[in-house]
């Protein structure tokens, strides 16, 4: 989702002396469609979370969406990070990840505190508030690729590590470490697969199990949805926290990734491959992302999103609309204008004479 290794020529020199300044690639259609496209379903999940306990349709919805979504937004990410971590890189991962994480936790626990009238301001940066989880992930994830990208068998060590998380309630919420490993292995995938390793999503029989793939997803969703804890599609918690032993609890998390990978690629099967009129719209997903949230607790707390007031299921549909709608509209660069200072505060401007300078 978050390019925090976009090309940027201009800084990129090391201790050596400037390296030669060459033309940025142009940007891939199909990243950014499925950029956008993933914002939108996130937006839709958080969207119907209110309802996950008094209707199954969405609930099973719910399921099926968190089923692959955040592991897809992840190796969106993954597939964009570079291996080494030169200075100017550095400037851009505190700019564009660790400034806006910083910013948006003071923000959201004011607007928690003001929106939902907590008798205390919770301010604290050790738990990532709610979507913050993955600007923290993404900046353990940025700093552990140059270890996992040269080390034998580093994908096999990150699947182990993402099976062996859950075996302690100890790593959990808390500087978002579970979510970290858990998801680890995905943004490793991302790195390590090529434009050609994908050829074969465009294909007319991978369409055609993809869409055999959706069904059995949406089938299974709807027949566990009364019974499957949510929170396993989290992966923020420990087997002991979810009341599984560790063994079946192990297994099931591995499960899960297999299902994220699968499902995932199905989905982006559908991706569209050329540029299109909402295409640009990718480039800016981190305001969409960072700034849907409060227009979503923000409704939670006036009561919008019951299911008292939306109960009909016509309701729900322009519910689901308006949250797809919700994300291209987030990305726009008016919004760009009005809030990019906020998004991605310019402390590189003061932060590149000093990372270049012999």
């Amino acid at each position: 989702m978050i390019p925090a290794d976009s090309p940027s020529p201009a800084l990129d020199n090391d201790r050596s002396g400037p390296r030669p300044v060459v033309p940025a690639p142009s940007r891939e259609a199909f990243f950014d469609n499925a950029r956008i496209v993933m914002l939108s379903l996130v937006v839709v999940g958080h969207a119907i979370e209110p309802w996950l306990g008094h209707d199954r349709v969405l609930r099973a919805a719910y399921l099926a969406l968190y089923a692959f979504h955040m592991p897809v937004f992840v190796w969106l990410a993954g597939r964009f990070a570079a291996e080494e971590l030169t200075r100017p890189r550095a400037v851009r991962l505190v700019e564009r990840v660790l400034v806006p994480l910083l910013v948006f936790q003071v923000l959201y626990s004011v607007f928690h505190h003001l929106a939902f009238g907590t008798p205390h301001l919770a301010l604290g940066f050790v738990r990532p508030y709610w979507i913050m989880w993955f600007l923290m992930s993404l900046l353990w994830w940025r700093l552990l690729l140059p270890i996992f990208a040269v080390i034998p068998g580093g994908l096999v060590l990150a699947v182990a590590l993402a099976a062996a998380a859950g075996l302690s309630n100890a790593v959990g919420y808390d500087l978002s470490l579970s979510r970290t490993l858990v998801f680890l292995p995905c943004f490793l995938l991302g790195y390590r697969m090529r434009r050609s390793d994908l050829t074969f999503l465009s294909t007319r029989w991978a369409r055609a199990g993809s869409v055999a793939v959706l069904t059995a997803l949406a089938i299974v969703a709807w027949r566990f949805a009364p019974h499957l804890d949510e929170r396993w599609l989290y992966g923020s918690l420990g087997y002991g926290a979810l009341r599984v032993p560790a063994g079946p609890g192990m297994l099931w998390r591995l499960l899960g990734l297999v299902v994220a990978a699968v499902a995932g690629a199905a989905v982006l099967a559908w991706v569209p491959r050329r540029r299109l009129a909402w295409t640009g719209l990718g480039s800016r997903t981190l305001q969409g992302y960072v700034m849907h949230g409060f227009l979503v607790r923000g409704a939670i707390a006036a009561g919008w999103l019951t299911p008292a007031a939306l109960g009909a299921r016509w309701a729900q549909v322009l519910l689901a609309l308006g949250a797809v709608a919700l994300a291209p509209a987030l990305c726009t660069a008016a919004v760009e204008r009005a809030l990019g200072w906020l998004v991605s505060p310019p402390i590189g401007r003061w932060l590149q004479p000093r990372a270049t300078r012999q």
